[in-house]
């Protein structure tokens, strides 16, 4: 009886065990598969908002988001953060030709709002305007974005262009460029079914990209392989080997982007960059209102609307035929379905 009731003891310690066991495999395998859950989810996870808004805005016909870069050595501060007077028209003519659904500004410091300075030229839905952060990259590559010089910030605000085109789709513009009307007959080139418009310059009679303007459908296989071309070839000392040479040599030995890459030959050309100063500084008789845009090249902080009234430039009456065509355009808008208010003071 009492080995009986011994063997009863036992067995029934056995089946606890085993049970304790069991429960505890389940426990290890619902944390795993709770785990695996997390970790699909993670990786499968909705895109950040501003991406988002590239799907839908991306649709295989013109795009229609404006990215903007906005990189600072130190954190700002106002006034000296905010943009300048003229990179202000510069914005007011790309809200006027170009005409974006969104602005996507992509900066270190996305809490600072460098529009302030605008508030008197330019008066438009402002929250459709988006900071988006993006941390400084000092290395592409392995290799150093050139330390010693904090000029070389152009490269990271390159690098990001790039980026933001492979991921989202989109224009890219600085701004020092100047769009114009004309600047919707190039857009329309993607309805040729073109993958990307890019633009080119002429420096000491060879000719190089320029990504002061490019405007990209998202996955552009021409993107991927500029931005390659970062990661594995990155010239820490040359200013234009990045982003002009090697992109100008990637289309014309490339036959696939020579069909699907539009290469425009005036934003950054005519006047060149080695002659861009006659154009800014007398009346040059150079033709630009069927330019698509200018990109100025001009970075000067204290230009502003007296400038434009007492220089006899080509320049200036470029500046002042934008400025007029917002208030043309102001008032035909308030007339009639005012889808932009622009204003200027």
């Amino acid at each position: 009886m009492g080995f009986l009731q011994l063997e009863l003891t036992l067995g029934m310690k056995w089946r606890l065990l085993l049970s304790l066991v069991l429960i505890a495999i389940t426990v290890l395998g619902l944390l795993l598969f709770v785990h695996i859950i997390n970790y699909n989810f993670r990786t499968t996870a909705p895109l950040p908002d501003y991406m988002d808004d590239f799907i839908t805005a991306d649709n295989g016909d013109i795009p229609s988001a404006l990215h903007l870069t906005r990189f600072y050595n130190k954190a700002p501060v106002k006034p000296t953060g905010n943009l300048c007077w003229l990179e202000c028209v510069s914005l007011l003519s790309m809200l006027l030709y170009i005409k974006p659904n969104h602005v996507y500004v992509h900066t270190n410091y996305p809490d600072f709002w460098p529009f302030d300075s605008c508030y008197s030229l330019i008066a438009t839905n402002w929250t459709n305007f988006k900071m988006i952060h993006r941390r400084r990259r000092f290395v592409i590559g392995g290799n150093a974005i050139n330390p010693n010089n904090d000029e070389f910030i152009a490269h990271e605000a390159d690098i990001t262009k790039l980026t933001v085109l492979h991921e989202c789709g989109g224009i890219v513009s600085d701004l020092d460029v100047f769009y114009l009307p004309n600047i919707q007959k190039l857009l329309s080139r993607f309805r040729d079914g073109f993958d990307c418009i890019a633009s080119r310059e002429l420096i000491r009679d060879v000719y190089k990209m320029n990504l002061g303007f490019l405007a990209c459908h998202k996955n552009s296989p021409y993107v991927r392989a500029v931005l390659q071309n970062y990661k594995e070839d990155y010239k820490t000392n040359d200013w234009v080997y990045n982003s002009g040479e090697h992109p100008w040599n990637l289309y014309s030995a490339n036959p696939l982007f020579r069909k699907t890459v539009y290469v425009d030959d005036q934003i950054s050309n005519h006047p060149s960059w080695t002659n861009v100063k006659t154009f800014l500084n007398k009346k040059s008789g150079m033709p630009w209102k069927h330019k698509p845009a200018f990109h100025s090249f001009f970075h000067d902080c204290t230009y502003n609307l007296a400038n434009v009234h007492k220089q006899d430039t080509s320049f200036a009456l470029m500046i002042s035929f934008i400025l007029t065509d917002a208030i043309k355009i102001h008032y035909d808008l308030t007339r009639g379905k005012p889808e932009l208010n622009l204003a200027v003071g």
